[in-house]
């Protein structure tokens, strides 16, 4: 069993045990129609339904407290043994290692990694560049349409723009205290006194 399925040598007690259960279940004995396991436990044999090929390819589901966010949900194995008549014995090649699992953690199809073939699944080049592209062109689109939208502002000149009512006595303040340029105009307004004085004073200075 061994030689054929081309398995390490340290198996062969599993595959000892395996051919014995086998033929306890299935063999022929002296009384027709009863199998070894019938005569020496004088009972009804169990069930066969969950016999298997020796070397069966399985997969062995790893609970989620043993395994991490990102690890697979299945170890692959074969199949070397039986544990008792509801279980078996699955070797793990990738852990070296033979476990026991009944049969509600034993899956004996090939399983698909969602995780992997997500991954594996990478666009080429071609099909990488297209919205790369179209991202660009969009960008400038938008640049495009910002300097259109500035270039079409219209600015107000600042020279029509109204004061506001707060600046008024400020601006009434700033015409009444005027300097005038010329002596006529000096003696026209309210303060002539004082300009008339201040004359006389820078020409005697």
């Amino acid at each position: 069993m061994l030689e054929v399925k081309e398995f390490p040598k340290f198996l062969w007690a599993e595959a000892v045990a395996t051919a014995a259960h086998i033929y306890n279940l299935t063999g022929q004995t002296p009384e027709k129609g009863k199998s070894p396991y019938e005569l020496w436990y004088d009972q009804s044999a169990p069930r066969i339904d969950h016999l298997k090929v020796f070397g069966t390819k399985a997969f062995v589901y790893v609970p989620k407290q043993q395994r991490q966010k990102w690890s697979q949900k299945s170890n692959k194995g074969l199949l070397v043994g039986y544990d008792s008549f509801d279980g078996y014995r699955i070797y793990v090649p990738s852990q070296h290692k033979v476990e026991s699992v009944n049969d509600d953690g034993l899956n004996t199809e090939e399983e698909k990694d969602d995780s992997v073939e997500v991954n594996m699944k990478w666009p080429d080049a071609g099909i990488a560049s297209a919205p790369a592209e179209e991202a660009d062109n969009d960008a400038d689109q938008n640049a495009e349409e910002v300097a259109v939208g500035a270039e079409t502002r219209t600015l107000r000149n600042r020279t029509q723009l109204k004061q506001p009512v707060r600046c008024g006595d400020y601006v009434l303040m700033a015409v009444e205290t005027e300097n005038p340029k010329l002596y006529a105009e000096a003696m026209q307004t309210a303060e002539y006194t004082h300009w008339k004085r201040a004359m006389k004073e820078e020409m005697q200075s």
